[in-house]
């Protein structure tokens, strides 16, 4: 089972189907259904711990002051951190909202 915090991660990974740099354009993209574990995954945990990344990005998005080499910028994220808040399936969200890449 992949724990909530690296699901995140992959999400975050995913985010950059949205924002080219030279690292990126290393990684390919990969669908839901070839991540092992995927469907046994607590997704419910994972949107949890988005949510929290999201309260600081809705605040102020002061991560986003330091160099950030994937996910973009802090406007890149607002639409989909409301639309979390109101989320019901967990993994309905990820997968329409996120395109995974390793």
């Amino acid at each position: 089972m992949i724990l909530p915090c690296r699901i995140a991660g992959l999400l975050i990974l995913a985010a950059i189907s949205f924002v080219q740099t030279p690292s990126a354009a290393a990684l390919q993209k990969k669908s839901y259904e070839s991540l092992q574990g995927w469907p046994a995954d607590d997704h419910a945990a994972a949107l949890e711990s988005f949510r929290l990344s999201c309260k600081e990005i809705l605040k102020d998005g002061s991560a986003f002051g330091r160099p950030v080499e994937y996910g973009g910028a802090r406007s890149d994220w607002l639409e989909i951190c409301r639309e979390a808040s109101g989320v019901k399936d967990a993994r309905r969200f990820f997968e329409s909202q996120f395109t995974p890449f390793k």
